[in-house]
């Protein structure tokens, strides 16, 4: 494709000036054949008809018009194609220029100077072309995008004193921004981009103006060459000319700043009149009451906030997807209506039920029951509390039920290998988790119980506040919308726990199949471990601690796992034996 380069700068009191990079000169050819001075390119070589036949070959011809831009050119009249492009706006005509050769050449022509000056004046208080500059380079660096030196349109910026359109990286690369003057001022009469911070845009790093390398070779160039009154009258001159250039600079840089903020008013108008169109639309399907609920949602779709008018081609196109997602908004709308009405009903119910020693189910397990799945899911458009008045008359049925399930699934961790706990496992399943030999654990933490399991993170989804007043809590503190996701029971029966609080119970001559772990809170006993404390000099361990240092101690084999079984001993017998050793010692040393 080709594209309208920039010209370079002619510096009316310096024309020997170097050029930026990508400031190239494509002047506006004439007409008259004798204005033509710039040598014109070679003529390139016409390709073979590809239609001949070639070798005894017989190619097809390609179907399809092509071209047809061209008769536009060829057969229309040239002031009717004037008056045409006339009107179009200079970023158009630019446009225009690079989609043929034809059209190229017909717009770069001197003669069509007066459709890219009647273009310019549709614009009010546009800034004049400089003399410097022709009409189609001027409309390039306005309404143009790309950088002039590597092609790329990432963050580019129009650089007004050197003619040219650059990126941030060529711009970095190829401007400096710390240069040594030989003299105070020297700096005066150079080119300069806008301040920008070299720092990358750190607050530590101060705003400077870049240097083009070669106007700094140039102007040390002069400085060294002429003498000084060459030197001052040099130097007033560039000023000068800097200082309209920066003027104009400035002109179009406001002018730039105001069409930008009125095409920014003019998408916010039409994205208004968008939104207020289709909300029309909807409202003649019947959607006029969602439309209170969803307006906020509504404007933040990518088929409604699009700075477009709304046609009727359009509506067609997007009308479909608008309803189906305004019947899902609606339907995600009823459902968090209700489940905030689940979750107050339900925190009512606890409070006037008070403090329980017991585990309660979560917002998201009671909205699970069968009773309040079917309010949930009542079709019709009703969020009021009433449609929960028959689940909520059997909510503490549906709770006890709930216990009795965890119960279930706790009696199903216990070892069917038991013997008689197996039995009374099938008889009083509750009675037999109430058992201290019952011993769980969820994912390899301490040691649990019935009843604690209930209030456990895993079960409850939600760790529970305990009372002041003793073991009560009070679970409607907890009942909130963020615990809503169910989670799996991640509860397993600990053997080697059962078999420490077996050995325990035998030192303390209490039965295994009736104990509880009350009885062993209420005994209080002190034991000893043989294999971890062999000199016998500390107090103890309560029967708890007992189980935890068994279940803590590293078992890397099989055979340090036989070594290292649970060998707990009651302190009372073990002072007892301590003694009757002592008094074995006693008996062997003197010889009695």
């Amino acid at each position: 494709m080709a594209k309208l380069c920039h010209p370079k700068n002619q510096d009316s009191m310096d024309t020997d000036a170097p050029d930026a990079p990508g400031a190239v000169n494509t002047s506006i050819t004439s007409s008259d054949s004798h204005q033509e001075t710039e040598e014109q390119p070679p003529k390139k070589r016409r390709k073979a008809n590809p239609s001949k036949p070639k070798n005894g070959q017989v190619t097809r011809k390609r179907k399809g018009a092509r071209g047809r831009l061209a008769p536009l050119v060829t057969e229309m009249p040239m002031d009717i194609l004037f008056e045409i492009m006339s009107h179009l706006t200079p970023g158009d005509l630019l446009s225009l220029a690079r989609t043929t050769k034809s059209f190229r050449s017909l717009l770069l022509k001197r003669l069509s100077i007066g459709i890219w000056r009647r273009s310019f004046a549709q614009f009010d208080d546009i800034p004049e072309c400089p003399n410097d500059l022709h009409e189609p380079q001027f409309a390039d660096l306005l309404f143009g995008h790309g950088c002039y030196n590597c092609g790329g349109k990432h963050s580019c910026e129009v650089e007004w004193e050197f003619r040219v359109r650059w990126c941030a990286s060529c711009r970095k690369e190829l401007f400096l921004y710390s240069v040594e003057e030989p003299e105070p001022g020297f700096l005066s009469v150079l080119r300069r981009s806008k301040p920008r911070r070299p720092g990358g845009g750190s607050r530590q790093s101060v705003w400077k103006f870049g240097y083009y390398p070669p106007d700094i070779v140039h102007m040390l160039d002069k400085y060294h060459t002429l003498d000084r009154a060459g030197w001052n009258s040099l130097v007033g001159e560039r000023r000068q000319t800097l200082k309209r250039l920066r003027e104009h600079a400035s002109k179009c840089e406001s002018w730039l700043a105001h069409v930008y903020d009125k095409r920014i008013q003019e998408c916010d108008d039409l994205r208004v009149s968008r939104v207020d169109s289709i909300k029309q639309r909807l409202i003649e399907l019947g959607w006029e009451n969602e439309l209170e609920y969803c307006r906020h949602a509504l404007v933040k779709l990518d088929c409604v906030k699009q700075p477009k008018a709304l046609t009727d081609r359009m509506w067609k196109n997007i009308s479909q997807p608008l309803v189906a997602w305004i019947t899902e908004f609606k339907a995600k709308r009823i459902e968090s209506a209700r489940h905030t009405s689940l979750i107050r009903l339900y925190k009512d119910f606890l409070k006037d039920l008070g403090s329980s020693p017991e585990g309660w189910p979560t917002v998201h397990q009671v909205a699970s029951f069968a009773d309040f799945q079917a309010a949930l899911h009542v079709d019709s458009d009703d969020t009021r509390d009433d449609i929960f008045k028959k689940a909520m008359a059997n909510l503490p049925e549906s709770i006890q039920t709930w216990r009795n399930s965890i119960r279930d699934a706790l009696v199903a961790q216990l070892p069917a290998d038991g013997g008689q706990l197996a039995g009374e496992a099938a008889n009083m399943p509750e009675h037999t988790l109430t058992l201290a030999t019952s011993v769980l654990t969820a994912q390899e933490q301490k040691p649990l119980y019935y009843l604690d399991v209930l209030l456990l993170v895993c079960v409850t989804e939600k760790e529970l506040l305990r009372s002041t007043a003793g073991s009560d809590i009070q679970p409607w503190k907890t009942v909130t919308a963020d615990a809503i996701h169910g989670r799996p029971l991640r509860i397993k029966f600990d053997s080697l726990g059962s078999s420490v609080v077996r050995c325990l119970l035998r030192e303390c001559g209490l039965d295994p199949n009736t104990a509880t772990p009350g009885d062993l809170d209420n005994l209080d006993a002190r034991y000893h471990c043989l294999v971890c404390e062999p000199a016998l000099r500390r107090a103890g361990m309560n029967w708890k601690r007992a189980v935890n240092s068994a279940r803590s101690r590293p078992r890397t084999s099989p055979q340090t796992a036989r070594s290292m079984a649970p060998a707990f001993i009651h302190r009372n017998r073990l002072r007892s034996i301590q003694r009757g050793l002592g008094r074995e010692w006693r008996r062997q040393r003197l010889g009695l």
